[in-house]
């Protein structure tokens, strides 16, 4: 599904988890956020942003770092440095997860050339020109290593990565210290939210500015909340916990699919690690 956001920002929305591509037409070509995910969607965005002049992960996870070879072997490629870094720290894992996820959705592994990974350069955070477009790399630490949000100040427009979705809840991998980086990253995202008209999460609707406020407020009453509520309820099995947070929020995100999983991980990092301290 194609949406248009603004006279030159493009989202393509995957038939994988809702993932989006960002796809923005700039001066000399188009630059592409996040290209995804499965190979005929790639064809697909290749065909539609013709000429392809630069791209930019916002973090190192395997369904935000894909290329095509119709998007140019040798397109430039740019990524906060700290995810620059951790993706080729866990290549062999990165790689694992796209051929595991092929598997899964039926699609021959052979379409996915690894040769066309790892080609980020890195950069800074701060204003920045790719391909004639200006934009800003804001670090949003919390659900991955190295995530940052792409801003196109002129555009008012923010692609947010793995942040304000309206499918899933937060999600974090290094338990209470992740909470902290993400709860600080909320209070990023307010001054990011202040000041555009649009933001693209990595999976999800598009939200103009009043809808993701509500995300990011519950998203952060969600950080608030788990670590207490899942010391409260110590003895319970994460299941239960998980549910229950769940409906003490009044927040289904997290009730089904892979929503779920996540949101369970969740309560699983926080009881081990809380069973660790006794």
């Amino acid at each position: 599904m194609m949406i248009q956001v603004t006279d030159r920002i493009f989202v393509q929305q995957s038939q994988f988890w809702q993932t989006n591509t960002g796809i923005i037409k700039g001066p000399v070509g188009s630059l592409l956020v996040d290209p995804g995910v499965l190979p005929a969607e790639l064809a697909a965005i290749a065909e539609f942003a013709s000429p392809v002049a630069a791209g930019f992960n916002t973090h190192e996870h395997w369904d935000h770092l894909l290329w095509h070879s119709a998007f140019g072997v040798d397109t430039p490629r740019f990524a906060y440095m700290e995810a620059v870094i951790e993706a080729r720290a866990i290549r062999e894992r990165i790689l694992r997860n796209i051929a595991n996820s092929a598997e899964k959705w039926g699609v021959d592994a052979s379409e996915i050339d690894p040769s066309l990974l790892f080609k980020e350069q890195p950069l800074v955070a701060g204003p920045v020109s790719i391909a004639g477009v200006a934009c800003e790399v804001v670090p949003i630490p919390g659900h991955a290593t190295g995530q940052a949000a792409f801003v196109l100040p002129d555009d008012k427009v923010a692609f947010v990565a793995d942040t304000l979705s309206d499918i899933e809840t937060p999600a974090f991998y290094g338990g209470s210290e992740s909470i902290e980086d993400y709860l600080a990253t909320m209070d990023q995202l307010q001054l990011i939210i202040d000041r555009v008209e649009w933001i693209v999460p990595g999976h999800g609707a598009v939200a103009d500015r009043a809808e993701a406020q509500r995300r990011l407020d519950a998203d952060r009453l969600y950080l608030q909340e788990i670590g207490s509520f899942v010391a409260a309820r110590a003895g319970e099995s994460e299941e239960d916990i998980a549910r229950a947070l769940s409906a003490h929020l009044d927040d289904p995100r997290g009730n089904d699919g892979l929503a779920w999983s996540m949101h369970l991980y969740n309560v699983e990092q926080l009881v081990r690690e809380q069973g660790s301290a006794e």
